[in-house]
């Protein structure tokens, strides 16, 4: 839900007699800039400064510097979350982390798995679809939380785990986006409305295009949206989807299967629009 974060936040250092600091959060606040300014507060020496690290003081959780602090702290009238600078080995808390970003990602991905399943059923389908999109569109967050990858975190004993989780969690917002574009088939008029859902799958793409069952899911989505929308693709559509893939097939000529996958999709969608679509493509080029 679109809830506000919280205003500032309180920083222990690793002496508990020392004074706490605060440290005020807006929107796009990381927890990298916390530490950096923690670290600076409490006057930890350059040498060690990679051996701390920012842990919540109440639930011993550590934070992964390049998250948002606004996903995990939300407002509460005069209570501000504290969280403690901590010493500790760099290779303990690199399998800290990856433990912990494996779990996190297991939580997103269940939570993606339930509106999926909740929009398949055709009863009450177009509302709920029609509900999630009005509050996905309002989220501060949205496409930025369906597209975040660890990959610092994708090395080491359980790195191919991580990047399995984050795969299968990509793989799962392409059809939940894809099961929306269904069940709202000509429903928008207009671009906007289909310009951050889209992003997802372009993101989704650029992240995993030489993973065979991604790259299927993605331009079948692509190639479904132009015919449900066939409007909005004749006007201005292509525009959002052709930069991302074309990038793609320009980085990737190596890749046989990749390539010929993008030849064959933009043959169908000139099939589709003709026209529109060559001139948007070269627009987009």
């Amino acid at each position: 839900a679109n809830v506000p974060s919280a205003k500032k936040i309180i920083v222990h250092g690793p002496d508990a007699s020392v004074i706490p600091s605060q440290f005020p959060i807006h929107e796009d606040t990381q927890f990298s800039q916390i530490l950096t300014d923690s670290l600076d507060f409490f006057g930890i020496d350059d040498s060690k400064q990679n051996e701390y690290f920012l842990v919540d003081s109440k639930t011993n959780q550590m934070h992964n510097l390049n998250a948002f602090v606004r996903d995990f702290y939300f407002f509460k009238r005069s209570q501000y979350p504290q969280i403690s600078l901590v010493h500790m080995n760099p290779n303990d808390a690199f399998d800290r982390l990856q433990r912990q970003a494996f779990t996190l990602q297991f939580v997103e991905l269940g939570k993606t798995l339930m509106c999926l399943s909740l929009i398949k059923s055709s009863f009450l389908g177009i509302q709920r679809v029609l509900f999630l999109h009005e509050e996905l569109m309002k989220l501060p967050s949205f496409p930025r939380k369906a597209l975040e990858a660890n990959f610092s975190l994708y090395s080491g004993e359980t790195g191919q785990e991580v990047l399995g989780m984050d795969t299968l969690h990509k793989i799962v917002w392409v059809k939940l986006v894809a099961r929306m574009f269904e069940a709202t088939n000509g429903f928008f008029a207009q671009s906007a409305d289909i310009h951050l859902f889209l992003n997802v799958v372009n993101g989704s793409l650029i992240l995993h295009c030489e993973n065979s069952s991604m790259l299927r899911l993605c331009m079948a989505t692509y190639i479904n949206a132009a015919h449900q929308f066939r409007n909005i693709f004749a006007a201005n559509g292509y525009l959002l989807i052709i930069p991302t893939i074309c990038r793609i097939y320009s980085n990737h000529q190596t890749n046989g299967l990749l390539c010929r996958t993008i030849e064959f999709v933009c043959k169908q969608f000139y099939i589709l629009h003709r026209k529109p679509f060559v001139l948007q493509m070269f627009g987009a080029v």
